[in-house]
């Protein structure tokens, strides 16, 4: 049988306000960003309203997420 090892993917989150500036309290999130780094060229952000849908998802092939690695959603 064989095993599948899964990698524990590295997440950064950020929180903004309404206006879009970044803060610390979660409560006072209007959206959020999710980054996650996928592998050693793949970094995914994922930024979402706080009570509702998702809003964007793009991809990058670098930590500084300046190169973008695919269509952006």
């Amino acid at each position: 049988m064989l095993a599948q090892k899964h990698k524990k993917e590295e997440e950064q989150i950020f929180l903004f306000d309404a206006k879009a500036n970044n803060i610390s309290n979660i409560d006072n999130a209007a959206t959020y960003q999710l980054v996650i780094k996928e592998n050693d060229t793949t970094y995914l952000v994922r930024t979402n309203k706080n009570y509702g849908p998702s809003i964007l998802q793009q991809s990058f092939k670098d930590s500084t997420l300046s190169i973008p690695n695919a269509r952006f959603t």
